[in-house]
């Protein structure tokens, strides 16, 4: 160590600051000799077990990561190498944005790492090689699948955000007057839609409807205490109907009555029930005791009657004419030879029913009944038949 005393000015620094080291060589006894050269041996290196063992956990843990990015299961250590070179780029898909951090430095790049993968309807609003900066906007406008359900077909489209009017008209859809659509049509379409077209239409009829006839009941002599069966089966009435009828699809949805006329008044529907025991009427014999002649309808009603015999049958139906005895024919009337059965007689007739004498013909003479039907058909399946008939009591 050199100490100095007193002042130390610049120069004497600079003088110091010059000053050489002078190497001398040690003297053994007047004698100047050379010092002897060292050799250095350094100790012989050792690869000592935990330092192997720290190189093998640090190629492991290289090999698990390297592993985990190569698969995506492990990118935390990308993620931050990436932000410290990223920049904020604004995506505006379908007027929706978002904020995206990324390294990509076109919007080619960009579209790539968000797997966008563009067709020919959908929209860029800029060029795909070009730059990207922080805080830039990417426009974008993909086209989304719309369907259409019109006429009971589906109508598949691809295509940009469009409103629903444009849709239809994409899809040569034209709308009627009345018909309805279910989304407003100004609205645009930025998601999957289903646009379903309702067809309305309104339509005025006029149909001719059935009036079915009323049930009565009727009390009948020759009927069993107790026996009800249907003495006459009636006939139905028509009346004639205009409607405003809705459509929707073809499928009627609503009926709103306009006007109505009857055309023919429905006949009542008879059904007979025997009377009380004690009013049931009896035939007497020669010595005077009381004959009751008894027999059962099809559907098991027992009646009373006076004769019974077999007859030969025909079958007629409408012909817009009356009976000779006034009345409108209807199922229960007949058509008899007057001087075999009376008019105004009431009969059983097997096969058939109940029926009233109440019309001749000229064809019908002696033991000949002709039946009245609905229709031509029953008159054919009827034809000609021999059957059992009974002269009901009065």
């Amino acid at each position: 160590m050199v100490k100095i005393r007193g002042n130390l000015n610049k120069q004497d620094l600079n003088q110091l600051g010059q000053a050489k080291v002078v190497e001398t060589k040690p003297i053994y006894h007047g004698i100047t000799t050379q010092a002897p050269e060292k050799t250095k041996e350094g100790p012989k290196k050792k690869v000592s077990a935990h330092k192997f063992l720290i190189t093998v956990c640090l190629i492991l843990l290289l090999l698990g990561v390297g592993w985990g990015i190569y698969t995506g299961s492990f990118s935390m250590g990308v993620v931050a190498v990436d932000e410290l070179t990223a920049i904020h780029v604004i995506m505006n898909v379908n007027s929706t944005p978002q904020q995206i951090l990324t390294n990509a430095s076109t919007i080619e790049e960009l579209l790539n790492e968000q797997r966008i993968l563009l067709d020919e309807n959908d929209y860029l609003g800029q060029e795909l090689d070009q730059p990207l900066y922080d805080g830039m906007t990417v426009w974008l406008r993909l086209s989304v699948p719309i369907s259409v359900l019109a006429d009971g077909e589906i109508y598949s489209l691809e295509s940009q955000p469009i409103t629903v009017k444009e849709a239809l008209e994409l899809a040569g859809i034209k709308l009627g007057p009345m018909d309805t659509v279910s989304l407003p049509l100004l609205q645009y379409i930025y998601t999957p839609t289903d646009i379903e077209v309702k067809r309305l239409r309104v339509e005025t009829i006029t149909v001719e409807e059935a009036i079915e006839p009323p049930e009565v009941e009727q009390e009948r002599t020759y009927l069993a205490p107790g026996s009800s069966t249907v003495v006459s089966e009636g006939r139905k009435g028509s009346r004639q109907c205009t409607y405003e009828v809705t459509y929707e699809n073809n499928v009627e949805v609503s009926r709103k009555e306009l006007d109505a006329k009857i055309i023919r008044e429905p006949e009542e529907k008879i059904i007979g029930v025997g009377p009380s025991a004690s009013a049931v009427l009896a035939e007497l014999d020669a010595e005077g005791n009381p004959v009751l002649h008894t027999a059962q309808t099809e559907d098991g009603a027992t009646f009373y009657y006076k004769e019974r015999y077999e007859i030969e049958t025909t079958a007629y139906t409408w012909t817009g004419n009356t009976t000779f005895t006034g009345t409108w024919p209807k199922r229960g009337t007949i058509a008899v030879d007057p001087e075999v059965i009376p008019l105004g007689t009431k009969v059983y007739v097997v096969g058939y029913g109940f029926a009233t004498a109440e019309d001749t013909g000229g064809a019908i003479n002696g033991k000949i009944v002709d039946l009245y039907m609905d229709t031509e058909q029953e008159c054919l399946s009827w034809g000609r038949r021999d059957v059992v008939i009974y002269i009901l009591a009065d």
